[in-house]
């Protein structure tokens, strides 16, 4: 069952544009800065990234269902009702002064009022001379479409039928290529932008499709061959969808809250002993610590603290990408940043552009107590992976260091507005304290790349002064890529090569292969560099699942054979998946043509790398890693690659677990153990400021050696 989302708004009405909104609120206009403390750019990408083209649609009136799935719920229970207030923070276009709203009501009045005005300007541009829907992304075959355990309902010409295959594709292919690429915007990508779909799956825009039903009356198999597409059509499915979801709002009972409680510790364990890719990974008694919750709802609990619990019992294992809906009260945010090094700890300014207290860069303690009793409290909440993940979710994503409020109440300390730390010197001879205010927002960006060619130093890619070229990958995505494309011809000339992607949470795999064919030897043989293993029954069709295929694969090339045969003549992994659990083993492959031109140009190549190193670029270095002339250099990588599933535990709190089980080509999984370097460098302390650089500077001091 889907998940059904208040509608609710504090604006009257919202106009989207590129990565800014304006939003009318109490009857003026405003450019949106941020809802909740995420910023504004932030929350548009992520519609654009899981809606697609129906993105700003989906920013306009589905703003709760928007927050929700980006870990910021509006309210502190689990359910929301009308006049739940949300904070928010208003540009004034004409002076550019950010107004601060504390408590701005959420009503379903101003929420009709918004979908009003979008369906007049939607109205207007269908209206207007000239295509209005050129690619054919807002049309389907269907005047209905509903999701259910027996797969998608929908109705045709009027009469009800279950969906088995359009265009070719099945349903279960469908749906999984879209829970990857557009995560719980799954079912509206599918019910809204088939014609989105199915173009993202290969086929081409068509007036009309062939689809195969199931007469859910009769029972009969049914075969259209050519089913109009129209935007008709789809006015109608939106249509019905949002009279379900009313009717819903208005008319589903809601469970008294000990037994929703009840209710989704249920759902929460069944899906940990039978959907979790990791739960055997680690000695963690998770039976224990379910049943003390499941007391502990008898006894009293907040919903507050249920979610809590949640995220203390997935902590128990290894799974880095593991998430849950929780949400730390009360709120109330350390006003600086920290980032470990060596040992210790800098505190710096949000903006980095310097030290909290120059002269004492460290911060040794908090209220009077050390920082290790914090991270120690903080370290509960997070999945107990590799040092470098404790260190990536502690002090980066999501940052539980900095929830100061809700670490006093697990210290036992008072609540206060203020907060006093206590700094030290570089050499630890002086200290001196600091009483600051706690901030009503994160002091960091959400997954905050660094260094960043925001600053002036260090820049983005370059040729540097000693004819090295200075790669920088702040993502692996798109611009990760095209970062790629522009740079490297530069850099086939130069002496040898730097790749930075320090700070780089990932992405896609495309970034790798680009790189790998850059530094291919041209007869150079297949390489196998990692190895999947899927639960049973969750094999899904999707985008990365594509980058891992079985031994029996038909289109191995005779090269590619040899090479996973070879690979599982001395292949051992660290932990045997249980059988009964899992399928076969997939692999994940590097071959190809070298880059045209190129042919093994650099014979030395360093590679920088820290803590916030996550997922993707997990597997860049591992995939690197080993190969002639290649050296990792920096911190060890955070490591995980389990590729999660969502689940909505009793229809209500949303979590992501790892579906499937990711080890390197030596045998270790990514999860607990990430990626080592060949050459351990400690970041200095101006780093975090961008004042000094000393593993930039020992890569080139590496690479220039005589």
């Amino acid at each position: 069952m889907s998940q059904v989302f208040e509608s609710l708004s504090p604006f009257t009405n919202v106009q989207c544009e590129g990565d800014q909104a304006r939003v009318e609120f109490r009857g003026d206009w405003y450019e949106l800065d941020s809802i909740d403390d995420l910023p504004c750019p932030a929350m548009l990408a992520f519609c654009k990234r899981i809606y697609g083209d129906a993105w700003d649609e989906r920013f306009a009136t589905g703003l709760v269902e928007i927050l929700t799935r980006m870990g910021h719920r509006p309210a502190e229970t689990l359910a929301i009702e009308d006049g739940t207030n949300i904070r928010l923070a208003l540009r004034n276009p004409q002076s550019g002064d950010v107004e601060r709203i504390d408590a701005a009501p959420m009503t379903r009045e101003n929420q009709r009022r918004v979908w009003r005005a979008y369906r007049q300007r939607r109205q207007a541009r269908l209206a207007s001379p000239g295509p209005t829907d050129p690619d054919g992304h807002r049309r389907s075959p269907f005047t209905k479409v509903e999701f259910s355990p027996d797969g998608i309902l929908v109705e045709f010409r009027g009469h009800p039928y279950r969906l088995v295959e359009i265009d070719g594709l099945r349903t279960d292919a469908v749906m999984a290529f879209c829970r990857e690429r557009h995560e719980d915007g799954a079912e509206e990508m599918i019910a809204g932008w088939l014609g989105q779909v199915l173009a993202e799956m290969g086929r081409k825009p068509s007036d009309s499709v062939s689809v195969r039903l199931v007469d859910r009356i009769t029972g009969n198999a049914v075969m259209i061959q050519d089913a109009p597409m129209t935007a008709e059509n789809r006015h109608k499915v939106m249509e019905n969808r949002r009279g379900a979801r009313a009717a819903t709002e208005s008319l589903h009972p809601q469970l008294p809250i000990k037994d929703l409680m009840r209710c989704m510790l249920g759902d929460f364990e069944k899906v940990v002993n039978g959907r979790w890719a990791y739960r055997h990974a680690r000695q963690a008694d998770f039976p224990k610590a379910i049943e003390s919750l499941r007391r502990r709802i008898d006894e009293g609990l907040t919903p507050e603290e249920f979610s809590v619990e949640i995220q203390r019992i997935v902590s128990l294992g290894i799974d880095g990408h593991a998430t849950t809906q929780y949400k730390l009260t009360p709120r109330g945010y350390l006003p600086f940043g920290i980032d470990p090094a060596g040992g210790r700890y800098v505190a710096f300014r949000p903006d980095r552009s310097g030290f909290i207290l120059p002269g004492h860069p460290y911060v040794v303690r908090i209220d009077g107590r050390d920082m290790a009793e914090w991270c120690a409290r903080a370290a509960e909440l997070i999945p107990k992976g590799s040092a470098s993940l404790i260190k990536l979710k502690m002090f980066a994503d999501p940052g539980v260091i900095f929830n100061v409020h809700y670490l006093r109440g697990e210290l036992g300390l008072p609540s206060r507005p203020e907060v006093t730390v206590e700094f030290s010197s570089e050499d630890g001879q002086s200290r001196r304290t600091l009483t600051l205010p706690v901030s009503e927002g994160m002091p960091l960006e959400k997954f905050e790349s660094w260094p960043t060619r925001k600053t002036l130093s260090p820049a983005g890619s370059r040729l540097l002064a000693e004819d090295l070229g200075y790669l920088r990958l702040e993502r692996m995505d798109r611009a990760g890529v095209r970062e790629i494309e522009e740079w490297m011809p530069r850099f086939l000339g130069s002496r040898a090569l730097i790749i930075d992607v320090r700070g780089n949470f990932g992405g896609s795999h495309d970034c790798l292969r680009l790189i790998d064919s850059y530094l291919r030897k041209p007869d150079e043989p297949p390489r196998v560099v990692k190895a999947v293993k899927y639960l049973n029954g969750e094999k899904r069709a999707t985008v990365m699942d594509m980058n891992y295929r079985p031994a029996d694969f038909p289109g191995w090339t005779t090269a590619e054979r040899e090479a996973i045969s070879r690979f599982r003549l001395t292949f051992r992994p660290d932990w045997d998946p249980p059988p009964d659990r899992f399928g076969d083993w997939y692999y994940m492959v590097l071959s190809g043509p070298a880059k045209e031109g190129t042919g093994h140009h650099w014979e030395q190549v360093v590679i920088l790398m820290d803590y916030r190193c996550f997922s993707a670029t997990d597997t860049f270095l591992s995939s690197l890693k080993g190969r002639p002339g290649v050296t990792l250099m920096g911190t060890p990588s955070a490591g995980s690659s389990g590729g999660v599933a969502p689940t909505r535990l009793c229809d209500s709190m949303l979590i992501h677990l790892a579906t499937r089980a990711c080890f390197q080509a030596d045998g270790s999984l990514l999860d607990g153990n990430g990626v080592t370097p060949d050459v351990d460098v400690e970041p200095g302390v101006g780093f975090s400021i961008g004042t000094s650089d000393d593993a930039l500077d020992a890569a080139v001091r590496l690479l220039t050696r005589r």
